[in-house]
């Protein structure tokens, strides 16, 4: 925190005596008060630093995301490669599978040409 006060002792003390508060009591009511705010309220200077915090924390998500981002493509690439060559697997497997019942079929009708 800075040396400069945000809050000016003086002024509030001199008003608070210029209303019937003792000398005394006003300017410790005030060091009171400027040590109440300077405890408790944020300077410029606090914000410059969460905002710089916050930045610096943004920028790392966004490194987080991007990663995650190229992870879930390479994903989806390998799901559609191995979906393709299942597909293609099956492809092979339904043209056999029909050439074999055709050559079945055929077999067995020549057998029962022959047979008449």
């Amino acid at each position: 925190m800075s040396d400069e006060r945000m809050f000016d002792t003086l002024k509030y003390a001199n008003r608070l005596k210029a209303v019937g508060v003792p000398e005394k009591q006003a300017e410790v009511q005030a060091e009171m008060m400027a040590q109440t705010i300077d405890d408790k309220l944020a300077t410029k200077n606090d914000l410059e630093q969460v905002k710089s915090e916050l930045k610096m924390d943004i920028k790392g998500l966004d490194l987080k995301i991007e990663a995650l981002r190229a992870e879930v493509k390479l994903e989806i690439k390998l799901s559609e490669e191995r979906t393709n060559k299942n597909i293609a697997q099956m492809g092979y497997k339904t043209i056999f599978g029909v050439g074999g019942m055709i050559a079945v079929g055929v077999t067995v009708l020549g057998f029962l040409i022959k047979l008449h």
